[in-house]
């Protein structure tokens, strides 16, 4: 059996280079969209850790002064996110001892903003709070 090339008509020559320059524009712009949404949600993630360690810091200093858990809560956002360049212009907007339990144990609630950048330049704020129950049983300094 002999193989014949199909012969397409003289029209449809180049269609689908044509086709390709159209779409491929738009299927760049999805994919820089996904990857700015995973850089989005990862600096979430780094602020939410940020606030943790923050909160958690405290309440392992057990530290009842408003200025001094507010420095210490700062220093803490700062060391949490020195690795990550995306953030910029962290900063702890509340610190706030909060009662709970039976016992009124207590509890550190932080809250931090950062601002970050994605790869397409859009700016976003976001910010994150974290509670971290202080130990009844340990002792204040």
């Amino acid at each position: 059996m002999k193989w014949r090339r199909r012969h397409r008509p003289a029209g449809d020559r180049g269609a689908f280079a044509l086709e390709f320059a159209i779409i491929a524009p738009f299927i760049a712009l999805i994919i820089a969209v996904i990857i700015s949404y995973g850089e989005v949600e990862s600096s979430q993630s780094q602020i939410e850790d940020a606030a943790r360690s923050s909160a958690r810091m405290l309440t392992s200093q057990n530290v009842t002064d408003p200025g001094v858990a507010r420095a210490l809560a700062q220093t803490a956002l700062t060391d949490a996110t020195s690795e990550d360049s995306n953030l910029t212009g962290c900063g702890v907007s509340n610190v706030v001892r909060v009662a709970i339990g039976a016992n009124n144990a207590g509890a550190m609630q932080v809250t931090v903003r950062c601002s970050t950048s994605t790869m397409l330049g859009i700016d976003w704020t976001k910010s994150a709070t974290a509670t971290s129950p202080l130990d009844p049983y340990r002792a204040t300094p």
